[in-house]
């Protein structure tokens, strides 16, 4: 014979309302398109005066995120 326990049965309902909403906030966030960002940056450039002010290796570092792979240096 099981008792009807109100704190547990709450406790339980908020808890699966808390995981779906987390699970719905992260959906919601991996759909966003990250090339609409609206930031207001203080610096704006197009991308040929980038390329005008820093060299070839910066540039690709910087604006491109090519950087090595993990774990290949032996540093």
């Amino acid at each position: 014979m099981s008792t009807f326990d109100p704190s547990r049965r709450a406790f339980m309902g908020s808890a699966a309302t808390g995981l779906a909403s987390i699970a719905l906030a992260t959906a919601a966030n991996a759909r966003a398109d990250p090339r609409k960002d609206t930031f207001p940056y203080e610096v704006t450039r197009t991308e040929a005066e980038w390329r005008a002010m820093l060299t070839n290796d910066e540039y690709n570092i910087l604006r491109k995120g090519s950087t090595e792979l993990p774990k290949t240096s032996d540093l």
